[in-house]
């Protein structure tokens, strides 16, 4: 009776297990889900919107605007030129504007030398997901969709 119960302990312990790791795993591949769909959407939208950058910003706002409404997680839409001035802005409150602002330099840097990516703040609140604004290979600017780390 003792070696049943030691069985059943450890088939337990065992199946306690591999529901651990296959949730962990789920979630991973989910992640990775969300990681290859906000790409694609930046890549999407820097192809739409990059017509702007070679005459005139005006006409951004329909982007950021059509983004912001249908995710719920989504915090920010950010568009910069080359110098890394936001040149189209959308947040989800709707009370602030970062239109004109700069951004940081090192940011810049990061989506100049990366055509796309995913980029984590210092605190780790905002993932950022980005797709270079590329005409003739040249960089002139860049998408970013801004999502809280929490939410992903």
């Amino acid at each position: 009776m003792k070696n049943v119960s030691i069985i059943i302990i450890v088939l337990l312990l065992a199946s306690v297990s591999m529901l651990y790791s296959s949730n962990y795993a789920n979630k991973v591949m989910y992640r990775k889900d969300i990681d290859k769909h906000n790409l694609v959407l930046t890549k999407l939208v820097a192809l739409s919107c990059s017509s702007y950058f070679s005459s005139s910003y005006e006409g951004l706002d329909r982007y950021t605007e059509a983004l912001i409404p249908g995710d719920l997680e989504l915090l920010e839409v950010l568009i910069v030129d080359e110098r890394g001035i936001i040149v189209g802005y959308r947040c989800k409150d709707k009370k602030t504007s970062k239109l004109g602002q700069k951004i940081e330099e090192e940011q810049l840097n990061k989506y100049k030398s990366l055509l796309s990516g995913k980029i984590e703040d210092k605190e780790n609140k905002y993932t950022d997901y980005f797709s270079s604004v590329v005409i003739g290979g040249g960089f002139f600017g860049a998408v970013i969709l801004r999502y809280d780390s929490e939410s992903l």
